[in-house]
């Protein structure tokens, strides 16, 4: 436990300012998002409100099918992971790393936002028991990647500047590739809580409001 503790402490020294951007990437995404929610025009608002009522009247009605729900949310961020993977390798496209952070802080701060503000305390109570318990695994997750996908870039760049023979390309890959399968495997706890824990959680707030 110490050795991995002192790993970590070791990385995050290391890498202290990839750690940074990529947080504060997020952080402004989720700013911004918050902030949007208030600079919505009525007519907006109004579309909005609708189609919450509807996913509601759904929930309320048939409710969705949890299997479907945890294979699409499956997909999505395996889709999400994959396209942070090769975004590491191909070196150019690391930039957009930063992009898709600032773009998930921005859904996520917006969501809890709106919610907040639309529905006061029972939107306060969605977002904390349906919405920021799979969002907080995703977050950390994707960050996590996004700090090793830009660490393997910029050990490539680095390599390529200083032309040096003692980069391993392929032993760097291949421990760059398992990291990031590994925290892939850890996104289907989110998508098993996006799936069959938040909706039950949902139904029981949607009792109250009702």
């Amino acid at each position: 436990m110490l050795l991995k503790l002192n790993f970590l402490g070791k990385h995050v020294k290391d890498n202290l300012a990839i750690y940074i951007v990529v947080s504060l990437s997020f952080l402004i995404g989720i700013s911004i998002g918050a902030f949007t929610v208030n600079e919505l025009n009525i007519h907006q608002e109004k579309d909005l409100i609708s189609y919450l009522r509807g996913f509601f009247r759904f929930l309320g009605n048939s409710g969705a099918n949890n299997f479907d729900v945890f294979k699409q949310s499956f997909v999505d961020n395996t889709q999400m992971m994959l396209l942070i993977y090769f975004l590491g390798i191909s070196v150019i496209g690391a930039p957009l790393i930063l992009i898709i952070l600032l773009l998930e802080g921005f859904t996520l701060g917006f969501t809890i936002g709106f919610l907040a503000k639309e529905l006061s305390g029972f939107g306060i109570l969605i977002s904390v028991f349906s919405v920021l318990p799979h969002a907080i695994i995703t977050v950390v997750v994707l960050t996590t990647a996004s700090i090793f996908a830009l660490n393997f870039t910029i050990g490539i760049v680095q390599k390529k500047r200083n032309k040096s023979k003692n980069y391993k390309f392929l032993n760097q890959l291949l421990t760059y590739s398992f990291i990031q399968a590994g925290l892939t495997c850890i996104l289907v706890i989110a998508s098993i809580i996006e799936a069959f824990i938040s909706p039950v959680f949902m139904m029981l707030i949607l009792r109250f409001m009702n």
